[in-house]
């Protein structure tokens, strides 16, 4: 199982689409964790909507004013936190958030994934990281 984690769209709709179509493309991911700034826009709601897979978000500061996402997780049946996320899948303790210093403030997980997309921990190569608009450092 592959888990794709999207960061930072920023109502970036040609990113956006890319990454909407080659997760939907690839039938080894099963999980898509989105890791907050997602946008203000409706157009990103309409591509996270082609999303066929299971979504899990944790919401940024910008994110929690923006009432349609609200209405589309709760509609859909979304899972979604606010700073920290955290989920287990296959006996592994995931956690999600924006901020690194939520990152930094947890223990106890097998990998934990914020921006500026900076994985801590292991995960044995099982994830796919799409990182939708450039974050302000290079990668």
């Amino acid at each position: 199982m592959k888990i794709a984690v999207i960061t930072d769209i920023h109502d970036n709709l040609i990113n956006l689409s890319r990454a909407v179509n080659s997760i939907n493309f690839n039938e080894e991911i099963e999980i898509v964790i989105l890791c907050g700034d997602i946008g203000h826009s409706s157009e990103v709601i309409d591509y996270l909507s082609k999303l066929q897979k299971k979504q899990y978000v944790a919401l940024s500061s910008i994110d929690i004013k923006n009432n349609d996402l609200f209405e589309y997780f709760n509609d859909s049946a979304i899972e979604y936190f606010s700073p920290f996320g955290s989920i287990e899948l296959d006996g592994r303790k995931i956690g999600f958030t924006h901020e690194e210093k939520y990152a930094k403030e947890q223990e106890g997980f097998d990998v934990i994934f914020y921006m500026p997309v900076s994985p801590v921990g292991q995960f044995f190569n099982s994830y796919f990281l799409i990182v939708v608009s450039p974050p302000k450092n290079k990668i």
